[in-house]
């Protein structure tokens, strides 16, 4: 981006179920900005959602515990912890391409992960897998992120293990959800 310019974001505090435009000065590196406004020290982002061609976005710490309340936009997956909006147009940074009003009619909030519910939940999802799907839960591979994933030539047990919310929906299938992690831990540590 070079100089710096004012951006206007959308900062949504699942804590307090608030969401406040806000107007930031960024500069070619926005992550200064993001860690403040989210309390984190690591940042990560990525899209959510195309609006009038503009690509919605959000920004969010890394380092967020499993339990923190979390939020989603229909249609687009969960986000743990404060996040933030805004807009992606070529390379650049530009401002958030929908309003408080229009998010508010679509945000979705949640309560946080329950991690030893999430123990118990593989539990009772292992005993009723039969051994393809658990050969498929064995078979996951962890990218560099740190998210698991399952082998492309495995995608006609995808709907199975989708139904099951093993997998996400966003990435068709392949893509491991918490329970999905915690039921190929469990599959692996047998």
């Amino acid at each position: 981006m070079g100089l710096k310019q004012q951006v206007t974001v959308l900062r949504v505090d699942p804590d307090r179920r608030t969401i406040a435009p806000m107007r930031i000065l960024v500069g070619k590196d926005a992550i200064p900005a993001f860690k403040k406004l989210c309390r984190s020290k690591r940042i990560g982002w990525h899209e959510l959602m195309e609006v009038d061609e503009v690509k919605l976005s959000v920004a969010s710490g890394l380092d967020v515990p499993e339990e923190q309340r979390m939020w989603r936009i229909r249609g687009a997956e969960e986000n743990a912890g404060i996040g933030i909006l805004f807009g992606q147009a070529g390379a650049g940074m530009t401002d958030c391409p929908v309003k408080k009003e229009w998010l508010e009619k679509r945000i979705i909030w949640l309560e946080g992960e329950d991690v030893a519910g999430r123990a118990a939940r593989a539990d009772e999802i292992i005993a009723i897998m039969d051994e393809d799907l658990r050969a498929v839960m064995r078979s996951a591979v962890p990218t560099p992120s740190g998210a698991m994933w399952l082998a492309v030539d495995e995608r006609e047990h995808f709907p199975a293990l989708l139904n099951l919310q093993l997998t996400g929906e966003k990435e068709g299938g392949q893509r491991l959800t918490p329970l999905g992690v915690a039921v190929h831990d469990r599959l692996v540590g047998e």
